[in-house]
């Protein structure tokens, strides 16, 4: 008789092991946010100085590796000209396109633009948007040309930067980490 009681007290143990152990092994960690797709991207400059005003814009309808290059528009900048500059972001890929510039306002915390110039494009950015943290985010910025030249704009959007870590509350992309989800270069003319 000692033999069943035994049996089902190592059933019943089996049983609550099962509903244990899985508990023990923690929580499902959250689904990481997958990259945004960017069909185009157009940043607008405004002329704060009474010169003409300015797009920069790329549009890749059929993604990085379709058949297709990308289109790109980019007007000359004037130079010794600030200019107020707003990002705006699409998927064109579905329908109604998608505003990802919303996404990112909505997220502002998980994201940060950063522009950077090469070459003979002499140009500074400053942020005049924040996150709820007081962190950039780089959807409306302030560009300042200086003397004639030409050059390259690059323009990245992260995910998750380290806002805090040195410089790039400031722009500085080389301490930011985090995933790049889009990276566009403009060949700017500052005339």
């Amino acid at each position: 008789m000692l033999l069943p009681k035994k049996i089902a007290a190592g059933i019943a143990t089996l049983i609550g092991l099962t509903f244990f152990l899985p508990a023990c092994e923690g929580e499902t960690p959250p689904m990481e946010n997958p990259p945004k797709e960017i069909t185009t991207f157009s940043y607008t400059l405004v002329s704060t100085s009474g010169g003409a005003d300015a797009v920069l814009s790329y549009e890749d309808l059929d993604g990085e590796s379709g058949a297709n290059p990308p289109s790109f528009l980019i007007e000359p900048l004037k130079a010794n000209t600030s200019y107020t500059g707003t990002i705006i972001l699409l998927n064109k890929r579905v329908s109604p396109a998608a505003n990802i510039t919303s996404e990112i306002n909505a997220e502002a915390e998980d994201y940060q633009l950063f522009y950077e110039t090469e070459g003979g494009a002499n140009a500074t950015f400053t942020y005049t948007d924040q996150d709820n943290n007081g962190n950039p985010i780089g959807i409306m910025t302030t560009l300042t040309t200086g003397n004639p030249g030409s050059g390259k704009i690059k323009i990245s959007l992260l995910y998750q930067p380290a806002k805090d870590a040195t410089g790039v509350a400031s722009g500085d992309i080389s301490n930011a980490d985090g995933r790049k989800d889009k990276e566009v270069v403009f060949d700017v003319l500052i005339q």
